[in-house]
């Protein structure tokens, strides 16, 4: 048993996440079957997580995209009893009442007091599933609180901005520690802020695409090197660029040698549930059912748009994260 989850769960994580440098993303996505299959919980949830497309993990590991399966892993990882698959699941806008019934927390502050136990202690992803709880305000109904909570606007908007905030250190435990989607989450706090509650801070999401790059992971060091040549440095942005396609041969030749086709897989759907509205927060802190929109504006969906297909491994995810950054548009 591992020190936060199981052995197959955190050997996956640092394959998946933490070191895709390894080349057993695909054999690890097996042994997460395995493990789902045999009742683990958390295992389930990282296996629906890889199903969700390159949002929510690389593009380079070649996982198969199946917003259906995706879905049922979710559910069946928090009736498993796993509490990361409590609050992925929230996240998403797959946590139902009947999810709420079978999981064995007798409320969302308590799965969430697991998460954050583990976090404490060092692990990358509960302090990035942490993170996401302050930056898209699903600490309102883990909290069971909303705007009646309080006895002026005033008061609901200092406990909103008391909470949103706790997301920057979480982000950058988690990014420090390997979750690169945790820095791109920091650069939309930093470049948007968060409505009048938080004001942008764009000085600090200066040098963020630069550590990501040298801590080794790879759509940042892509979107270094393009940042670096925009900014003339032709032969620093092309150090950068020939050392992620060396990475990207080596990934390629690693993953050929357990997986038996030898090919990246075909991109069909489209997962964009994390772009779950924060308004829906703001009235219902009871329910995870869809709620009115009141006093928040109407985010776009992630699903009206298809995705676009680029013959690269790191252009796609680029633009996910370039387009997630420039607008209100926000995913994993």
């Amino acid at each position: 048993m591992g020190k936060f989850f199981s052995d197959v769960v955190e050997q996956a994580l640092k394959d998946i996440y933490y070191d895709v440098t390894t080349g057993r993303g695909q054999e690890s996505f097996r042994r997460l079957e395995q493990a789902s299959a045999a009742g683990d919980g958390d295992a389930s949830c990282i296996l629906a997580r890889c199903l969700c497309g390159y949002q929510y993990t690389w593009e380079g590991h070649g996982f198969p995209e199946d917003d259906d399966r995706a879905i049922a892993l979710y559910h069946k990882s928090v009736e498993q009893g796993s509490a990361i698959g409590v609050l992925v699941a929230l996240r998403t806008g797959e946590l139902t009442p009947q999810d709420q019934a079978k999981m064995p927390f007798s409320s969302l502050q308590e799965a969430f007091d697991v998460v954050l136990r583990k976090a404490e202690m060092g692990d990358a992803f509960c302090q990035y599933t942490v993170g996401n709880a302050y930056f898209w305000w699903d600490f309102l109904e883990i909290q069971g609180k909303g705007r009646e909570s309080f006895a002026n606007p005033q008061a609901f908007k200092a406990y909103l901005r008391e909470n949103i905030s706790k997301c920057e250190d979480w982000f950058w435990k988690a990014f420090r520690g390997g979750m690169y989607h945790a820095g791109n989450n920091l650069c939309r706090y930093y470049e948007k802020g968060d409505e009048d509650i938080i004001a942008p801070q764009p000085e600090k999401a200066q040098g963020i695409w630069r550590m990501g790059a040298e801590l080794g992971y790879p759509v940042h060091q892509y979107i270094y090197a393009k940042d670096l040549d925009k900014a003339g440095n032709k032969a620093e942005a092309l150090r950068w660029h020939e050392k992620t396609k060396r990475r990207t041969r080596r990934r390629r030749r690693r993953s050929q040698e357990s997986n038996t086709n030898g090919k990246l897989s075909t991109r069909t759907s489209h997962f964009g549930s994390e772009t779950h509205q924060k308004s829906q927060k703001m009235n219902m802190p009871n329910s995870t059912s869809q709620s009115a929109t009141i006093g928040k504006s109407t985010l776009p969906s992630s699903t009206s748009t298809p995705k676009v297909m680029s013959t690269s491994l790191f252009s796609s995810s680029f633009h996910a994260v370039h387009h997630m950054t420039s607008s209100n548009q926000r995913r994993s």
